[in-house]
């Protein structure tokens, strides 16, 4: 779940980036008042949506990583680190001490 929201904030994050470069920047070159106001407006929000995101980040990081489904079983070292069996040996070619042949 925290994985989902992550990934909404920063999508919602990357749709504030492209609004300040398609709206805000296009607009700071009058003289306005009203485009200032909307690039600080546009940078308050971006900003909290980037805390908001780096809170996610936070408590995705200290959350307990998912329980293994194989339980009472002794894994290998590979097995641990792969989550998966490894394939059986494959034969030797004979008078091969290195089982390529060469």
């Amino acid at each position: 779940m925290l994985l989902l929201v992550k990934l909404v904030l920063l999508v919602v994050l990357g749709l504030i980036g492209y609004a300040h470069r398609t709206l805000v920047i296009a607009r700071l070159g009058r003289d306005d008042a009203r485009p200032r106001g909307l690039f600080w407006r546009l940078a308050a929000v971006e900003l909290a949506v980037m805390g908001a995101v780096m809170g996610v980040a936070v408590a995705l990081a200290s959350s307990a990583p998912p329980v293994s489904e194989v339980v009472g079983k002794d894994l290998t070292p590979s097995e641990r680190v792969t989550g998966h069996v490894l394939p059986p040996p494959s034969p030797r070619r004979a008078g091969s001490p290195s089982g390529t042949g060469t």
